[in-house]
């Protein structure tokens, strides 16, 4: 059972890479500055190769979870249900020291659960635990988060540490998924090769807004380097891990 998942997660990552490939080939399609549309308020301008971006890095970052799972993957139902699992059922049940409180206890035992099979368990295990030390580097390197304040524009602070980026991305993440928020370049609708520009004979990449949080008092931009690029490397170094342990490799 295990290496059908294996080979299911492989096939499933390939095909949102080929969906990635597909949505690069229409970025000439939106290269348009005309389709630059200004927003009401204080949210400036957008253009609509956002959305695509957006989609685009959603799909990359759900690859990370996908994984990071445990080859021996049950949904929530199943590990309730069977008889596999039962051993682990009752060492969950045991650490809980209220089970009078039915709803103490299912979102305990939910918690448990979520610590070996949750999307954000799975997210981050990819991230610490397959991908090499230099591609963690080169990860966080490529994320740049600061925090301004709304009334003078002045930077609070910045998002410093890998754990603390590597919570950024699976926040973004979570936003396209849970409230429909997009964290894609506007930018890179008007600009060909936005973000890059050649010194001295070489290319260098440079960081691009993709996200601004709005509070009431400060907002949070969040700037990438080197996107996708750098999210197709991750995921493609982690389908090689897998097909390693596949038995169709």
């Amino acid at each position: 059972m295990a290496n059908e998942n294996i080979d299911e997660r492989i096939s499933l990552i390939k095909d949102r890479l080929e969906f990635v490939s597909m949505i690069t080939a229409l970025h000439p399609q939106f290269l348009n500055p005309d389709l630059i549309r200004v927003n009401e308020g204080d949210d400036g301008w957008t253009h609509p190769w956002m959305y695509f971006d957006g989609l685009r890095n959603y799909l990359l970052l759900t690859c990370f979870d996908l994984l990071g799972q445990p080859d021996h993957f049950m949904d929530f139902d199943s590990w309730l249900t069977s008889s596999k699992t039962a051993t682990a059922r009752e060492e969950v049940l045991g650490k809980i020291t209220n089970q009078g409180n039915l709803s103490e206890t299912i979102k305990n035992v939910y918690k448990e659960y979520k610590l070996s099979y949750g999307t954000k368990h799975s997210f981050f295990k990819f991230l610490n635990e397959v991908l090499t030390e230099e591609m963690r580097v080169e990860l966080a390197d490529d994320i740049w988060i600061h925090k301004n304040e709304k009334s003078t524009n002045k930077r609070i602070n910045s998002i410093e540490g890998n754990e603390n980026k590597f919570k950024g991305l699976y926040n973004i993440r979570n936003s396209f998924t849970h409230a429909g928020i997009n964290t894609g370049s506007i930018g890179a609708g008007v600009f060909t090769n936005f973000g890059e520009m050649t010194i001295d004979g070489v290319l260098k990449k440079g960081y691009q807004p993709v996200s601004c949080i709005r509070k009431k008092d400060t907002y949070t931009i969040t700037y990438v380097r080197d996107w996708p690029d750098v999210l197709i490397r991750a995921v493609e170094y982690g389908v090689k891990q897998l097909e390693m342990r596949s038995p169709l490799k």
